[in-house]
């Protein structure tokens, strides 16, 4: 079977070639068949896909410039790797499983496939060991359901070897982020025409796992027509789909003088397909010269997309196109102004004007030959005058040319001859003088004076005193104003408020405790330029340790000066607070308490309360905080004692209502933890029972006094730390 599946492949694939070769010529393309050796062939060329789908209309022939898969685990004879190719390309984004079905637009057209996990390999060294799937199984006479062959999530095989029949499907790949896997699709043509293959969709439906290609295409370059072409062939970065081109040529427009009228992708054909290159036609033929080339929204709505859908990028989508000179132009008579030097001619740079400034030639570039001399006449350089007023505000100056301006700035005038080019550039700059006129804040200290300056910048001054100097020296408080008259004669007025300042004043309060045996802080405030304390410290703080009186000399922002004293008085620290000792029975709790209020408390324990409650014996020490901020620690020890434990029951109780031993009930010393009393006539009838030990029995039942007599009692108890207990006795009621 292997052997005459190989031969139909073969025959197959011989048939397909003879379409495109006959006597070693290249004979008319068949419908739907590429030319062979396109790039998409090489496996380092594989088209990139993203999405559920693509579909290509084309079959292939031959396996590009190079075999990149000489064979595959499910054949490793002539054939059993690449044959009629393409390969296709993903990206994981994101991990999952990987399913597809490859679908014939004919369902009699046979096609096999390889994929191959090429995460971290180089391209153009694959090898039958990276191949992860492979079906080369038999659609010979339409085995796979309408030719479809793939990957799903039923099948258990990763091989179906060359002549199987019915094992259109291998297993699913489980697919990780960031992995390559290459796809390599075989077409072997028509098995029942023995004709080439009509293109397959290859679907990615049920996959989980993610593709992606965000890299929109690019115009790359421009075939260089002639003169009096009438196309261009644009290409592009990456493969676009066909039906992305817009058949009006809306796509693009052209600085060309010509207008664009229809576009159509090379090899695309009437049901889509994909292409690098497309022919755009102009209405007539295009002039020699260098034009732009940009892309637009087309009418159908996007520009050129990848297989990906990617658009081409707008408005960074220009590419330069030269339409090469046909024939003989020998000269070329040129005026330009100066300004445009160095003037770009035919890619020269020509720097100064003279006959035969500059030729250009081209040899049999596109099938063109064009040689030109370029006569260049330049008008003479523009002459530039700059000139400079000053005017006060409030004042105006008239421009040489049109008008009066009355505010700072550069004014610009260009003169132009008789050519139409630039023959003087005159640049007028006005200042003007704007006057602060500003309102000045002052002051003096006590018994001193202020002294108001003006810049010597000006040429005469009046104060409102009468004063004509630059500067005046005032002890008074008031309004004093001077007009300061410039070189330009500009005036500026400025006002100054002088204002008698306070003396500084220290912010601390007389007298400071200092708590006995510590330091404390005398704080003369902030905010002052310098401080001076009698004991020679020049910081705003003080650390006293010593009582006495401490003064300060202050310095302020206004360079005025004053003394201020405190008095620092020692006051004793919290101490003797607590009792030195408590004794207390072992279970029992006490609570403690200092025998003076404080501020503030921090126990030993981390209480912050004034009392707390020591359930265990033990030293405990409190820390206390007064309300001049002295802080004292006492302590107190708490010992645990044993503690009396006994059972006391009366043998008589007289319940005549006199206050006197009228009620029975035992009396217990130590911590009773359960307890249950009760009592019996002498018929053995429960007359009394609780469980309170606060309650005992009045000699009563249900209200009814009880006559006197000989009583049982039963007492059960427990005593902490003691096992539980059970007495009996009698009790003499006597009335």
């Amino acid at each position: 079977m292997h052997c005459f599946y190989n031969y139909i492949k073969k025959v197959l694939l011989l048939l397909s070639v003879m379409y495109l070769f006959s006597a070693g010529k290249v004979m008319a393309q068949v419908i739907h068949q590429l030319p062979p050796n396109q790039p998409e062939q090489d496996a380092c060329n594989a088209l990139q896909l993203c999405g559920n789908s693509f579909n290509t209309p084309y079959s292939y022939v031959g396996t590009g410039k190079k075999i990149d898969l000489n064979s595959t685990p499910c054949f490793s004879g002539t054939g059993g790797g690449e044959v009629n190719s393409v390969w296709l390309k993903v990206n994981v984004q994101t991990a999952g499983s990987i399913v597809f079905k490859i679908m014939p637009v004919n369902h009699d057209d046979d096609y096999d496939f390889a994929v191959l996990n090429a995460t971290g390999i180089s391209c153009s060294s694959l090898a039958s060991s990276d191949v992860v799937r492979c079906n080369f199984n038999n659609n010979f006479p339409g085995s796979n359901v309408n030719g479809v062959v793939g990957l799903d999530s039923l099948s258990t095989f990763s091989f179906v070897e060359a002549g199987a029949t019915g094992g259109s499907f291998c297993r699913e790949i489980a697919a990780k982020q960031g992995e390559v896997y290459l796809i390599m699709i075989n077409n072997y043509g028509n098995y029942n025409s023995a004709g080439p293959s009509e293109g397959f969709t290859i679907d990615f439906s049920g996959s989980t796992a993610s593709f992606n290609n965000t890299i929109p295409p690019k115009l790359i370059s421009i075939d260089p027509p002639c003169k009096n072409a009438r196309s261009i062939i644009v290409r592009t970065s990456t493969e676009i789909l066909c039906g992305s081109i817009a058949v009006d040529g809306s796509d693009f427009t052209s600085t060309a003088p010509v207008k664009i009228v229809s576009a159509a992708g090379i090899n695309c054909t009437n049901v889509g397909g994909y292409t690098n290159a497309v022919v755009i036609n102009f209405s007539t033929p295009l002039p020699a010269g260098t034009y732009l080339l940009n892309a637009q929204t087309g009418s159908d709505g996007n520009t050129l997309m990848n297989l990906c859908n990617n658009q081409l990028q707008l408005p960074d989508a220009g590419i330069q196109f030269t339409i090469l000179p046909a024939g003989k132009e020998p000269v070329d008579n040129e005026s330009i102004c100066y300004s445009q030097l160095p003037y770009l001619w035919n890619g020269i740079s020509v720097t100064k004007a003279s006959d035969t400034a500059a030729t250009y030639t081209t040899s049999s570039v596109g099938g063109c030959d064009s040689t030109t001399i370029l006569n260049l006449k330049v008008s003479p350089a523009v002459q530039q005058i700059n000139l400079s007023y000053t005017i006060c505000n409030g004042s105006s100056y008239t421009l040489p040319w049109d008008s009066t301006v009355n505010t700072a700035g550069s004014f610009v005038h260009t003169y132009i001859n008789t050519n139409g080019c630039d023959s003087m550039i005159k640049n007028i700059t006005i200042n003007v003088i704007k006057p602060n006129n500003e309102t000045i804040a002052t002051g003096f200290c006590r018994d001193a004076a202020v002294t108001l300056n003006m810049p010597n910048t000006f040429t005469s001054y009046l104060w409102n005193t009468g004063n004509t100097n630059s500067s005046i020296n005032v002890n008074s408080t008031g309004t004093y104003t001077v007009a300061a008259t410039d070189n330009y004669g500009c005036i500026t007025k400025d006002t100054f408020l002088v204002s008698a300042y306070a003396d500084p004043v220290a912010s601390f309060t007389d007298p400071s405790k200092l708590c006995d045996g510590n330091t404390t802080s005398l704080d003369a405030g902030s905010g002052f330029k310098n401080y001076s304390w009698n004991n020679g410290v020049n910081t705003e703080v003080l650390i006293a340790d010593k009582p006495g009186k401490y003064w300060v000399s202050l310095t302020d922002i206004h360079n005025c000066t004053a003394t201020d004293t405190v008095n620092v008085i020692v006051v004793p620290v919290p101490a003797d607070f607590l009792t030195a000792s408590i004794t207390k029975c072992f279970y029992d709790d006490v609570f403690v308490a200092p025998s003076k209020s404080f501020d503030k408390y921090e126990w030993s324990d981390g209480s912050n309360f004034k009392t707390i409650k020591i359930s265990t014996g033990g030293t405990y020490w409190l820390t206390a905080t007064d309300a001049n901020g002295c802080i004292g620690t006492d302590s107190i020890a708490i010992i645990d004692s044993a503690c009396a434990e006994y059972l006391y029951i009366p043998t008589a109780f007289t319940p005549n209502h006199d206050a006197r031993n009228d009620v029975f009930k035992p009396t217990f010393a130590g911590r009773l933890l359960n307890y249950h009393f009760m009592i019996y006539d002498r018929w053995g009838k429960m007359i009394f029972s609780t469980e309170d030990f606060s309650k005992g029995w009045d000699g009563s039942l249900n209200s009814l006094e009880q006559p006197p007599g000989t009583y049982v009692w039963i007492c059960s108890y427990e005593l902490q730390g003691r096992a539980p207990r059970t007495e009996k006795g009698t009790v003499t009621l006597i009335r």
